[in-house]
């Protein structure tokens, strides 16, 4: 392709004689050039200078505009893949797209592996000035393959920029460049696809190079404290027949308060987790110690089959002990005097340190306060540390009790809460028409990952396997989610990514839903985005409408409950789903649980701030 000024290739990091080169490779290889196309689809060269085959689609195709279409489709989702995007357009062929921007990117058409003969390499060797003996350590791998076997374009370019301008384009500091992942060494060959169009998925391509190396993480217990059930038995009910666990709050007089209603947790005695004159103080302590003890022996590991020193904790909550801060502040008000174990009891760490102690597990301890998405990142967290060796098990999950005077009074300021006071059981209503906020709730989920081998050497029941974890900021807004849905949507690219499956083989989306007005209509735009044309298919529901919202411990529950319902094959309603909102029009599941085996879902948590957190699990 000519490069002249008008082409403004400078614009994104990008010098004339670079372009040059890497439009010679293009060239080489398919005697067809790349272009650089912007976010309206527009290509930044004349008419006449577009590739042949864009010419020919838009010529011999209904739409005519259609595969511009496609780019444009691609690069409003960029920031989802972070390197080389190598797929299928509308029409069946094979292209690759190399990221610039947000809104910029090089374009370039695939090619079959039949037509790259040795000449074909040895002619971009001679060309390039390239070290024939890469290209050709290659070529012994690809003479072994089957003729219905392609390597795409976008890994030989990935080869051969590597080799090639490693110097140029990863040592030069500019302040925009393209991206050349770092495992660009690394050749990559795929069996070929049939025509039907790709887009909305992460590419096979794309999958993590590093995850064929990481160990796998399986759930080995699950341990439940919530305002619907205490135990695997009583939770895995409720979640069947849509049980309500909001009611009037009588943890204290609530009566001054807009909001008068949440999901607590009854029927729970801390006694028959701990020992009274170790007990802590803080019901979200207490819950998360008795969660664990539950998981612990649910995963077979109380008669010390393991080694403490490859066991962590990873615990997601807001705050700790909470309530009895606000009984030690009122106190310090009436004569001036606060309890001597107010700071450990309110240190973020507690809890995590709680459940290190109560269990007797000596490898790393961490508390992790990402709000709303704090137990789905410590999960995420926690699956890290075991994915990469550091250590075998960890506890991980989230807990909460926020049902306190100031925090509900300080969500009602915000005014986020329903204040159905005369209806409690119908209050919680995600993607109904008629909702009016949030409801508060407390408890505690925790699950115990365990490397695959490891939980097998010990022939420990398996519940599911944690296949991909994502998060992404929105950078926008302390209470609002970005409106268009753009964070959440990233946050399950990643997830889907990380997973390494395709999209249209998720059974089930345990959506964040909390019935507050925004949530609900971005998290269901954030879907349609990743989803596309699979979104009809695949059935959405929110866990929060019969428990409330659980802020931190909120992901882990919902967890908990999904490996429950994946074990006995439904999936669990969204009750007080009576009008649907025109904005939210996907399949939520309404009020009664649907009979289905599930074999791949993905869990949603969306956070203040703009935090997003999603986890894809399987079926093992």
């Amino acid at each position: 392709m000519d490069v002249d000024g008008s082409l403004g290739v400078e614009s994104f990091g990008i010098c004339k004689a670079d372009w040059q080169k890497i439009s010679a490779i293009c060239q080489a290889i398919l005697g067809s050039n790349g272009q650089i196309i912007t976010l309206d689809a527009s290509f930044l060269s004349e008419e006449d200078k577009q590739p042949e085959f864009c010419k020919y689609i838009q010529t011999n195709f209904a739409g005519k505009k259609a595969c511009r279409k496609c780019h444009a489709e691609l690069l409003c989702h960029l920031n989802s893949f972070p390197d080389v995007i190598d797929f299928k357009c509308h029409a069946g062929l094979n292209q690759f797209v190399i990221p610039f921007s947000e809104e910029t990117a090089f374009l370039g058409p695939g090619v079959l592996l039949n037509s790259l003969q040795k000449s074909s390499l040895t002619a971009i060797a001679d060309t390039l000035g390239l070290k024939s003996d890469v290209i050709f350590q290659n070529q012994s791998s690809i003479n072994k393959l089957q003729p219905d076997i392609f390597l795409s374009t976008a890994n030989l370019i990935k080869n051969i920029l590597c080799e090639t301008f490693d110097n140029l384009l990863r040592s030069k500091k500019r302040d925009s460049t393209v991206f050349i992942p770092e495992d660009a060494s690394e050749i990559e060959i795929e069996k070929s696809k049939d025509s039907e169009d790709s887009f909305g998925k992460a590419p096979a391509f794309l999958e993590n190079p590093h995850k064929k190396n990481r160990r796998r993480v399986v759930v080995t217990g699950l341990g439940i404290v919530s305002s619907i059930g205490n135990s695997k038995e009583e939770f895995t009910d409720a979640l069947y027949h849509g049980k309500n666990g909001i009611k009037r709050i009588d943890l204290f007089d609530p009566s001054k308060l807009s909001s008068q209603i949440a999901g607590q947790v009854v029927d729970f005695n801390p006694l028959e987790y701990m020992d009274r004159k170790r007990m802590p103080k803080g019901r979200s302590i207490q819950f998360a110690v008795a969660a664990a003890r539950m998981a612990f022996e649910d995963a077979g590991l109380s008669n010390n089959n393991f080694d403490v020193n490859r066991t962590g904790v990873s615990i997601g909550s807001s705050t700790s002990g909470m309530e009895y801060a606000e009984e030690e502040y009122a106190r310090y008000i009436k004569n001036g005097r606060v309890g001597p174990i107010l700071s450990i009891t309110m240190f973020g760490g507690a809890t995590s340190s709680e459940v290190s102690l109560k269990l007797g597990v000596r490898g790393q301890s961490v508390t992790i306060g990402s709000g709303c998405a704090a137990s789905t990142d410590a999960i995420g967290y926690a699956t890290r540390c075991i994915q990469d060796g550091n250590l075998d098990i960890m506890v991980a999950g989230g807990t909460e009790a926020l049902i306190t005077r100031f925090i509900i009074g300080s969500f009602c300021s915000l005014r986020v809460l329903s204040k159905r006071n005369d209806d409690p059981a119908h209050a919680c209503r995600p993607f109904d028409k008629d909702r009016d906020g949030m409801v508060v709730s407390e408890g505690s989920g925790i699950l115990i990952l365990e490397e695959l081998n490891h939980a097998l050497a010990r022939k420990a029941k398996i519940y599911g396997e944690i296949l991909g974890y994502g998060a992404t900021g929105d950078a926008y807004h302390m209470t609002r989610p970005e409106i268009d849905g753009k964070g959440a949507a990233m946050s399950m690219e990643n997830a889907v990514h990380d997973s390494g499956i395709d999209k249209k083989d998720i059974d089930y989306i345990s959506a964040h839903g909390t019935s507050t007005f925004h949530n609900d209509i971005i998290e269901t735009k954030a879907i349609k985005k990743v989803f596309g044309k699979y979104v009809d298919q695949i059935p959405v529901s929110a866990i929060k409408s019969m428990t409330g919202h659980g802020i931190g411990a909120s992901g882990s529950i919902e967890l908990v409950g999904v490996l429950l319902a994946m074990q006995n094959g439904f999936i669990p309603p969204t009750i007080n789903l009576e009008t649907h909102d025109p904005e939210c029009d996907l399949d939520y599941v309404p009020n009664s649980a649907r009979k289905q085996k599930l074999d791949i879902i993905l869990k949603n948590s969306l956070a203040f701030g703009g935090k997003n957190a999603s986890l894809v699990v399987g079926r093992y």
